[in-house]
């Protein structure tokens, strides 16, 4: 089931991801048997970029329709042109599923972390292959 109680999801995300929630954040996630399995949180909207983070604890439950919505929302609700994420350098798992989804490294952040440099990825609005047809 699709949920969207954005405090809920963002704190959930925000456990494993680090960060803080705050009222300025917006979210869509996936239950089952109100559990949290997967959610992307919304940050940072300038007007042309929104910053997503993303919690993945079960990839099982991640559909076409998922990605749909995780991208509708920022390139055609928001109308941004890019969509922007942090990523640790030494979690490469994330690194991975970033280059997958169509994600590109824009640069490297030097000590950005406490204990880690991080690297910035940017998916362009024209790029995204998610908003481009249906979903099922």
């Amino acid at each position: 089931m699709f949920v969207y109680d954005a405090e809920r999801i963002c704190n959930w995300i925000c456990e494993k991801a680090g960060g803080a929630y705050t009222n300025l954040c917006t979210a869509i996630g996936i239950e089952i048997d109100g559990e949290l399995k997967v959610a992307v949180m919304y940050e940072n909207f300038t007007g042309g970029n929104i910053c997503m983070v993303w919690r993945v604890d079960d990839p099982k439950c991640l559909s076409k329709k998922f990605y749909w919505m995780a991208f509708d929302y920022p390139f055609n609700q928001l109308d941004v042109h890019r969509v922007t994420g942090i990523v640790r350098t030494d979690n490469e798992k994330a690194i991975k599923i970033n280059n997958k989804l169509g994600f590109e490294v824009e640069f490297t952040l030097k000590r950005f972390l406490k204990d880690s440099d991080a690297l910035v990825f940017v998916m362009f609005k024209e790029n995204c292959r998610f908003i481009k047809g249906k979903y099922d």
